[in-house]
């Protein structure tokens, strides 16, 4: 059986990690560190040039910065 993660576990998750990369709408990771997610972001958008990468700030769901 997976472990499943409490409530409350989940919201520490997202004080410490706040910075998020999507990929088409979807998350791909999440960062401590702003400039860890851009650097993460365009390493995706190198990879996948047509797709839609943005990173948002969580758990807001802010829009920080969309790659190009």
């Amino acid at each position: 059986m997976a472990a499943r993660t409490r409530p409350d576990e989940a919201a520490l998750q997202s004080e410490l990690r706040p910075y998020e990369v999507q990929v088409d709408g979807c998350r791909r990771s999440r960062f401590s560190d702003l400039r860890d997610a851009i650097s993460s972001a365009r390493l995706v958008r190198r990879d996948r040039p047509f797709s839609r990468v943005e990173v948002l700030v969580r758990p807001s769901g802010a829009f920080a910065v969309a790659v190009e």
